[in-house]
């Protein structure tokens, strides 16, 4: 591993805010977000390591059943998305999703830890909370959450879903999330 590299793994590998780096900070795309710091993989949308781990989750819409309400979120992440070779954001499931790899690592944090992650909102997110699609910065980091709560549900899709709930971190930082605005 490069020396660049190991700086920004123990940079992101921290659960708190990335020095420098505010809520409301855009970003033009996911290689941005991982030279940040703020989300290093430019795919998944949990950036976990292990089972024990996590760090932030990136809301982008691939997951139909995710709720977004700006304080609270429920999230459904990861795992058995769509038919392969056809992923697209916002497709329905094509099966089950388990309790393994990312998905465990945030349940753990839900029954043991509560340290906070960061959350990372995309212009892709079905949320009126998400940045404008279209724009030159397509993803916004929104602070720090909690993994509050875990459960599995049948999702929209009738498939089983690993769901969390996300708390907005009171860290005491004033920030109020943007809401989309339409172009004048």
């Amino acid at each position: 591993m490069s020396k660049t590299k190991a700086r920004l793994k123990r940079l992101a590998e921290v659960n708190d805010d990335i020095p420098g780096i505010k809520p409301g900070a855009m970003f033009r795309n996911r290689q941005e977000l991982s030279d940040a710091g703020v989300h290093l993989p430019t795919i998944h949308g949990i950036h976990n390591a292990g089972e024990e781990n996590v760090y932030s989750v990136v809301l982008y819409g691939g997951y139909e059943d995710n709720v977004d309400e700006g304080e609270e979120i429920t999230y459904t992440e990861q795992g058995k998305g769509a038919e392969k070779g056809k992923a697209v954001h916002g497709q329905s499931q094509a099966g089950d999703q388990e309790w393994k790899g990312p998905n465990a690592a945030l349940k753990h944090y839900a029954v043991t830890t509560h340290l906070p992650i960061r959350v990372v909102r995309g212009d892709k997110s079905n949320s009126v909370y998400a940045p404008r699609p279209g724009g030159t910065y397509r993803y916004r980091y929104d602070g720090l959450y909690v993994v509050d709560e875990w459960w599995e549900a049948r999702g929209k899709a009738g498939y089983m879903m690993c769901m969390f709930r996300l708390k907005r971190f009171n860290d005491g930082t004033v920030y109020d999330i943007p809401k989309r605005t339409d172009p004048d």
